[in-house]
């Protein structure tokens, strides 16, 4: 499977996955939070990438979370998105967001949609 193939997949996944579970959430709100795990899973396999190892997306993330601090698993995979993205912020800010993910995101959400933006993690969900 191409990288953006893979992309697309997990885009749709989620957008499936959170509208039919956040009835009466507004768009803005679903759209956010869609960004920030899509966000996150590309910056897991851009970590992946930039540490040799066979990992993506969350495993990555939480990978590197479980290194870091010897959390136990079911720790960090309780973890909000928010905190695995804290946890991480030296790693994952100098790390760029693959382009086949931005281009995935571009075509569905259009580029006004700016998921790619560390922006995405200054607001608190509605």
């Amino acid at each position: 499977m191409s990288a953006k193939n893979l992309y697309e997949t997990r885009l749709k996944h989620l957008n499936m996955s959170f509208s039919n579970k956040w009835e009466g959430v507004s768009e803005r709100t679903r759209l956010k939070y869609v960004a920030r795990e899509y966000a996150l899973f590309a910056l897991g396999d851009a970590l992946a990438n930039s540490k040799g190892w066979s990992l993506t997306g969350m495993d990555a993330i939480e990978y590197a979370v479980i290194l870091k601090f010897s959390w136990p698993v079911e720790d960090v995979r309780s973890l909000p998105l928010r905190d695995k993205w804290l946890v991480l912020h030296d790693e994952l800010s100098s790390l760029g967001f693959p382009v086949d993910a931005q281009m995935v995101w571009d075509n569905a959400h259009g580029a006004t949609q700016a998921w790619a933006s560390f922006e995405i993690w200054e607001e608190h969900l509605e």
